[in-house]
């Protein structure tokens, strides 16, 4: 890019499938940890995940930037493009004033859109939209104790099968693998019986 140049870049799809394309570099985005590439590919805009080039090869001709072009304004307009095409799963929650004051920053678990209206204690209730029903277990069990389920009932009957599962682990206890019993110390066999 410092170059101005264009680019032919090796790129590993989503689907794990390999492309090649020439582009006109048109700026570096972070966000949340990950790198973007926004470039045009003739008249077509395009954002390609940088951990995803797989070889970038500088190319003998100037790179075409469009007239006009602002990444900032760009970005934004794909953002949020790109946002209504996620699957979402939406979450109905009361959650307490210390889950209330994470619930922001549990980083990738972190719901995208939230509604929130106060009830009459100090506890908030709010329509919470997440990926899918693994996230927003994830993010209800990071945030509890302060945590009351009150929707959809999956949600319900997800929260409920992960905390069971990690009641031992919470408690010192350990799993035996499956098929094997557990012994006890004094259970063990002794050697030289």
């Amino acid at each position: 890019m410092r170059d101005d140049r264009r680019l032919r870049i090796e790129y590993r799809r989503p689907d794990r499938s390999p492309s090649t394309s020439d582009i006109d570099p048109l700026g570096l985005v972070h966000k949340t940890g990950t790198w973007y590439l926004v470039a045009a590919r003739g008249t077509t805009r395009r954002v390609f995940r940088v951990d995803r080039v797989i070889t970038a090869t500088t190319l003998d001709a100037p790179a075409q930037r469009p007239a006009g072009f602002e990444l900032t304004t760009f970005w934004q307009d794909w953002k949020q493009s790109y946002v209504r095409t996620l699957p979402t799963f939406e979450a109905h929650a009361r959650l307490g004033p210390t889950a209330m004051r994470f619930r922001n920053r549990i980083g990738p678990l972190a719901p995208r859109e939230v509604t929130d209206k106060r009830v009459d204690d100090d506890w908030t209730e709010l329509r919470l939209t997440f990926d899918d029903t693994h996230v927003a277990t994830a993010a209800l069990l990071a945030l509890s104790p302060e945590v009351e389920v009150l929707g959809p009932p999956r949600l319900r009957t997800s929260i409920a099968t992960a905390d069971h599962e990690s009641l031992p682990q919470t408690r010192g206890e350990r799993q035996a693998p499956a098929g094997t019993t557990r012994q006890t110390p004094r259970e063990a066999p002794r050697e030289g019986r």
